[in-house]
Order: C-alpha cells, then sequence, then structure tokens
C-alpha cells in the first residue's frame, strides 16, 4: 500500500510538471503569433517592422533604481516624450527567452521589444540603425542594458531587422513615442514617423500636439514605492581565461539566474543580476564555487 501511494505521489508531480510545461509553451506560441500578427500591422502602416503601436498604460511619476552600484533615475512622460538619443545598440541572448521582464511580461525574442534604463516601461521607441538607416519599432519591457556604453537591448528579432546580430553591437538613434488612449502617437519621433506614414489616415494618428500627454495616460503607483528606490543584489564572478569557460559556467546556471559575459582586458567576467534577497544570492554563490573549484574566481556583492 505504502510503494503504491509513493507511486502515486511521484506521478502526479509528473503530471503536474508537464503540465506546467505545456501551458508555458502555448502562452510563448501565443506571443510569437501575436508578434507576426504585430509586424504586419506596421509594415503596412509605415513600411518598417516592429511592435503595433497600441495604448498601454505608462506612468508619469519618475522614480530611481540602484544597479552595480549606479542609480537610474526614470523619466516622466513630461520628459521622456522628447527622449533622443544616439548610443550603442545590442540584443539579448537567446537563453533569456521565457524569462520574467522588469514589468512582468515573459520575455519573447521573438517579439519587438527592448530594455532601457531610464525611459517609462510600455514606451516606444523608434531605433534606427545608423549603418544602414534601416529602423524598428519597439515597446520597452525591461531594464537594462547594464554594460557601460549601451543605451538598449534590443530583442533577437528587433536586432534582425535592422541588422545588428553579426556584427553583436550597432550604433542607433531612438526616439520616444506615446500613443494615447485615442490612437493618438506623440512623442519626439513623430517627426520622423511621420514620413514613413503609407496613408493620410495613418500620418492623422501621428500628433505634434503632447500638451494633454501627462494628465491624460497617468496611472497610480504605490506612495511608498515612490518614495524609495528598488534594491538589487549582484554577483560578478571574473578572471575568467576565455570566453568559451565564461559560457560554459553562465550556461550551467542559464535555468533559473539571469546573467551576461564582459570582456575585461583579455579575461572575462560574469554578472548575475537583479537578486532581490540575501538568500537569493547566497545559493547562487554556493552553486557558483561548486562550478568554478578555483581560487582564481573571485565574488563579489553588491548591496545596492
Amino acid at each position: 500500500m505504502v510503494v503504491v501511494l509513493c507511486l502515486f505521489s511521484q506521478l502526479k508531480r509528473v503530471i503536474i510538471y508537464f503540465m506546467v510545461v505545456i501551458i508555458r509553451s502555448f502562452y510563448i506560441l501565443f506571443l510569437l503569433i501575436f508578434s507576426i500578427s504585430a509586424q504586419a500591422t506596421t509594415k503596412q502602416d509605415y513600411g518598417i517592422h516592429g511592435a503595433t503601436l497600441k495604448y498601454h498604460k505608462v506612468s508619469n511619476k519618475p522614480y530611481s533604481y540602484n544597479v552595480k552600484g549606479k542609480t537610474y533615475a526614470v523619466k516622466s512622460i513630461d520628459k521622456s516624450k522628447h527622449y533622443k538619443a544616439i548610443g550603442i545598440a545590442s540584443y539579448y541572448h537567446q537563453k533569456f527567452h521565457g524569462r520574467r521582464t522588469a514589468n512582468g511580461e515573459y520575455f519573447n525574442n521573438n517579439s519587438y521589444t527592448a530594455a532601457h534604463n531610464t525611459l517609462p516601461i510600455n514606451t516606444y521607441v523608434l531605433v534606427t540603425n545608423l549603418r544602414n538607416n534601416r529602423k524598428v519599432i519597439v515597446r520597452i519591457n525591461d531594464r537594462g542594458p547594464f554594460s557601460k556604453g549601451r543605451i538598449i537591448d534590443l530583442s533577437r528579432l528587433a536586432a534582425q531587422k535592422i541588422g545588428i546580430l553579426n556584427s553583436g553591437v550597432a550604433k542607433v538613434k531612438l526616439e520616444a513615442l506615446y500613443v494615447h488612449k485615442n490612437g493618438k502617437v506623440t512623442g519626439i519621433g513623430v517627426k520622423s514617423l511621420s514620413k514613413l506614414a503609407k496613408t493620410k489616415d495613418i500620418k492623422e494618428k501621428l500628433s505634434y500636439e503632447d500638451k494633454d500627454l501627462a494628465t491624460n495616460d497617468k496611472t497610480k503607483i504605490d506612495s511608498q514605492i515612490e518614495k524609495k528606490a528598488t534594491s538589487f543584489f549582484q554577483l560578478r564572478v571574473v578572471g575568467f581565461s576565455s570566453q568559451k569557460s565564461a559560457e560554459k559556467t553562465l550556461y550551467q546556471l542559464s535555468n533559473k539566474y539571469n546573467g551576461h559575459i564582459v570582456k575585461s582586458g583579455n579575461k572575462y567576467d560574469i554578472y548575475f543580476g537583479n537578486l532581490d534577497t540575501k538568500g537569493k544570492i547566497g545559493q547562487l554563490k554556493e552553486k557558483i564555487k561548486k562550478l568554478t573549484r578555483s581560487p582564481q574566481f573571485i565574488v563579489y556583492e553588491y548591496n545596492n
């Protein structure tokens, strides 16, 4: 009888596991189908690939957070609607596909999304590759990149459309866009987008009048969150002699932890984050020690 109960319990756990896997797979498939539909709409309206410009709630309340000892101040809509910048773009590694982003969505490398340090979540950005003038529209749903000198991390699909997969990085121009509840599109990127509009009706949705943007599209934020910066713990593993060895370690941990490799001189470092509790950072630290088993790998902790 005891044996039967044990077997039943194990079978139950296996069934639950496969149900979770199936549900998650269907969700990712749904995102893929949705992204293909979005691509068709944007291509039809503006002749470029990208996210469909539709209304998403955007906070007009500025706040700050800390990563790697640096404080990032997220802009209000009043300021970010004028955001225009030139810098280096990179793109997400495939291992992040299906993981949670900063706003709680599941990251989909086949959708038109991106990470930015200071633009409000759900801001749209017109991204132009300055080498070939190819453009794509992305929606900000994550934070990053935290590598020095980079201003945006694109999904793999977005990076592919503007031709930066082979090089890994590219010099780009970013222009902010916002969509109102009435469908109007405002922001500094409207001027560039209006030149791409395929019909008069599409062009009429683009508005240079943004005086009502901040008042019409406000969202509520918990007052305690506004007053306190979000803190994260970070881990950095330094001194890998080759990129291959760093990638091997990162791959062994990639199922549970987000990380990226940065070249430092002739060595390679791995940055892990954002870890929100000391318990998580302790668990990761122990796993890293078991994997590396060498005194040359030094683990640093950041408590921001």
